[in-house]
């Protein structure tokens, strides 16, 4: 229950996935600009991580990226809906809350990117997605209010203009960055 990243999100050869609100009681939709942390979890208080490692150097994809540490790797890479979403389990419709539901909506979207690409194969995607944003940032929408503060825990960070430890790079639009990613698809 304290801001900080964790395993295999900080692994510099994974994608970490951030949440942002969607809870549509709140008037929130899935493409809301704001950092997932309220109460409307079961057990109180539920937030997106983010932060910085202090296992991993940082990674030569995050060593121009504004905002970011310049020493160690920097969770997440990216954000995605994280709350409120209808999930079909055993027979029955369900709703999932939380960056664990955040992960597969990020790689279902990878998965399509690779179809439109013909299949190619991506050595590093995590490099990928921070290749497109340097070409095309509209590509992403920028998360710029929140936080990931986890009660009164003076350890936290805030969403912001471009690249932070609470949203990263921002949510991907899967379209525009499987255009930038693959400009020659035929």
């Amino acid at each position: 229950y304290v801001v900080g990243v964790s395993y295999p999100a900080s692994d510099p050869s994974v994608i970490g996935v951030g949440g942002t609100e969607t809870y549509p009681l709140h008037g929130y939709d899935l493409t809301n600009p704001v950092a997932w942390n309220d109460s409307t979890c079961s057990n109180g208080q539920c937030a997106t991580g983010g932060g910085v490692s202090s296992w991993w150097v940082l990674p030569t994809y995050q060593s121009t990226v504004v905002g970011a540490s310049l020493t160690y790797r920097n969770v997440p890479d990216i954000a995605m809906p994280a709350e409120y979403d209808a999930i079909y389990v055993n027979g029955a419709w369900a709703l999932s809350s939380g960056t664990s539901w955040s992960a597969p909506l990020a790689a279902a979207m990878f998965a399509q990117v690779y179809e439109y690409c013909g299949g190619m194969h991506f050595s590093n995607p995590v490099q990928k997605l921070y290749g497109a944003h340097a070409i095309a940032p509209s590509d992403f929408l920028d998360v710029t209010s929140g936080n990931n503060r986890y009660g009164s825990d003076a350890t936290y960070y805030t969403a912001g203009t471009g690249y932070d430890n609470v949203s990263g790079l921002g949510v991907p639009y899967g379209m525009a960055l499987a255009s930038t990613v693959c400009p020659a698809r035929v």
